[in-house]
């Protein structure tokens, strides 16, 4: 059986690029299967703005999936 190497982490300041790139050099460092990313402070029309999306994309296959309807006061 084959186990996938799945990281999550709470990455503060996701919206900035810089942030992308260190999640990227973590992917490849130790090559793994799933990043979950734990960002609290992301509006969540972010998810919808193609620039975020097209710049923000780590693995060719990605999705995103939110609780932002449980949040409250931005806090997740």
């Amino acid at each position: 059986m084959t186990q996938n190497k799945i990281v999550a982490w709470n990455v503060r300041g996701f919206y900035n690029t810089e942030r992308v790139l260190l999640c990227e050099n973590l992917v490849r460092s130790y090559n793994l299967d799933m990043l979950c990313s734990l960002e609290a402070k992301n509006p969540q029309h972010f998810l919808y703005n193609q620039w975020f999306v097209a710049s923000h994309s780590i693995f060719d296959s990605e999705a995103s999936c939110d609780n932002f309807d449980l949040a409250f006061l931005s806090r997740i």
